[in-house]
């Protein structure tokens, strides 16, 4: 390949690299160089009620984004949780002010925690799943519901960090 040819295709495919990067930067939320103000953590040792709509996982929490400027807030649940029959599905959904945290399932405001499509009896494990959302200075509440496509699930322990990042 001649150095004009070599230039000419690296410059291409930076042109397609730019332009992918540019369609992601428009949905992403983030910072570099962030520092954490607070961290707000529960857990839930109990199980919770296998419910076709979603039930409170964790009473709400009430962060605060300090001083002037937005804040990045990162929120992870984890839960123990098991189906026993096929074709059967736990969802989480988080929000914070009643708005959904990023990211979320196209078309859908949950996040599918576990999916038993192929297995024919019963499946446990532990899940975990990180939020981001980007807020505004002051308080805010975040909820996270849980529910079952199917009565027959089992969502135990659980546990919810909150950190705030500037």
């Amino acid at each position: 390949m001649t150095g004009f040819t070599y230039k000419f295709v690296m410059a291409a495919a930076g042109m397609v690299l730019l332009a992918a990067s540019s369609a992601f930067a428009q949905n992403e939320v983030g910072g570099s160089n962030l520092v954490v103000k607070k961290v707000y953590v529960k857990s839930h040792q109990g199980a919770l009620a296998s419910s076709l709509t979603p039930l409170a996982a964790f009473t709400p929490t009430v962060i605060s984004c300090p001083g002037n400027g937005d804040c990045v807030v990162q929120m992870t649940v984890s839960a123990a949780m098991g189906v026993v029959l096929e074709n059967q599905a736990i969802y989480v959904r988080l929000r914070v002010d009643g708005e959904l945290a990023f990211p979320s399932v196209p078309g859908s405001e949950d996040v599918p925690f576990i999916e038993a499509w192929v297995f024919a009896s019963e499946y446990k494990t532990t899940r975990s799943f990180t939020w981001i959302k980007e807020i505004t200075p002051g308080t805010h509440t975040v909820t996270v519901d849980m529910y079952s496509s199917n009565a027959n699930s089992y969502i135990g322990g659980r546990t919810l960090s909150v950190s705030v990042l500037k």
